[in-house]
């Protein structure tokens, strides 16, 4: 298998994103690889705009401008980019758009409610990309699951 040229690292601001952009920017040091980083605004938050005129969908737009600036990868340029649309299908084409021979992803975005209402991103981009895609998991925070000494 060749090295990665052009990474895509799809994002939603998660603890999981985050494991999964750190793990991105190693392989793009290590490869010389290109790097964009995704976040897609969900139809769900997108619909809302004809409801309430445009208010939420536009601070939601802000937020995740200025959120999607803390990526930064040291010698390596990063491209960033703000999409609409349904998560998964979106990140197939923006991928397919700009010749990403890797996708990288969280395991887990914003807990089991996103997963049951979106039907786990991570997995339905790992049966349909045509390339690599290397799903992250995040480290755990909590000592909740360790044996007790």
């Amino acid at each position: 298998m060749s090295q990665p040229q052009m990474i895509l690292v799809a994002t939603d601001f998660s603890a999981s994103a985050d494991e999964a952009w750190q793990v991105a920017c190693q392989l793009a040091r290590a490869t010389k690889a290109r790097l964009l980083v995704l976040h897609v605004i969900p139809p769900q938050v997108a619909g809302y705009e004809a409801v309430l005129q445009g208010l939420p969908v536009t601070q939601y737009r802000q937020q995740a401008e200025r959120a999607i600036q803390k990526y930064q990868c040291a010698e390596i340029p990063v491209e960033r980019r703000l999409e609409e649309g349904e998560p998964v299908e979106t990140i197939l084409r923006v991928a397919r758009d700009i010749g990403a021979d890797c996708i990288v992803v969280g395991a887990h975005g914003h807990g089991w409610v996103a997963r049951m209402l979106l039907g786990g991103v991570a997995e339905r981009i790992l049966r349909r990309a045509p390339g690599l895609v290397l799903v992250v998991q995040s480290r755990p925070t909590s000592r909740l699951h360790e044996p007790a000494a």
